[in-house]
């Protein structure tokens, strides 16, 4: 049977992985499609620039690929969320080896408009430290939202957590983030005052 890859949905598509060696493939292919930006900068986001982020990378399809082959007559009803708490668990994994939990590092784009680029890219730098201070389970829950577009059922799903409390954490995640850059931007100005 034929099917138009770049036409079906991504629970379609993974339903697939379990079909011929071809139709597998070509599943495969239209999800990798799909995701691999998302999950890079996911990955990315959430540990920083460390060098083992291409092998977590590849962990996180290799694993959907294995659990979609063997995965007949199974059908998911959210993948979005599914990769996503993929790829939290193999990080998760990768620290548990590591014997170290991790420190997640994170940066915050946010629309700032200033009429200076240099102050712009400060601005940025300050968020980005700013965000870096938050607790891990708000900056989870934080980079889900605004940096990959979840919505709150989605992050429910990969954080075990309930929408209501992903709600409450986003807007507390919100709020931090405003008092933190707000105190960072006058310790700038007096440092600044004071050169």
């Amino acid at each position: 049977m034929k099917y138009e890859y770049d036409k079906l949905t991504d629970e379609d598509l993974f339903s697939l992985l379990a079909e011929s060696q071809e139709v597998s493939q070509l599943a495969f292919s239209e999800l990798y499609k799909r995701y691999s930006a998302k999950i890079h900068s996911y990955l990315f986001r959430t540990l920083g620039e460390k060098f083992f982020i291409k092998d977590l990378f590849q962990e996180v399809f290799v694993k959907l690929y294995q659990i979609g082959l063997k995965s007949k007559g199974k059908k998911l009803n959210n993948f979005n969320a599914y990769i996503y708490q993929t790829a939290k668990n193999i990080c998760l994994n990768h620290f548990r080896v590591e014997n170290r939990m991790p420190e997640i590092y994170s940066e915050y784009m946010t629309s700032i408009t200033n009429e200076k680029e240099r102050d712009y890219e400060e601005d940025i730098e300050l968020v980005r430290q700013a965000v870096d201070k938050l607790p891990p389970s708000l900056k989870e829950v934080f980079i889900l939202s605004e940096f990959e577009g979840l919505s709150y059922s989605s992050i429910s799903e990969i954080t075990s957590d309930t929408e209501v409390n992903v709600r409450v954490k986003i807007h507390r995640a919100r709020k931090a983030l405003l008092g933190i850059v707000t105190r960072m931007k006058k310790r700038r100005k007096i440092w600044q005052e004071n050169e």
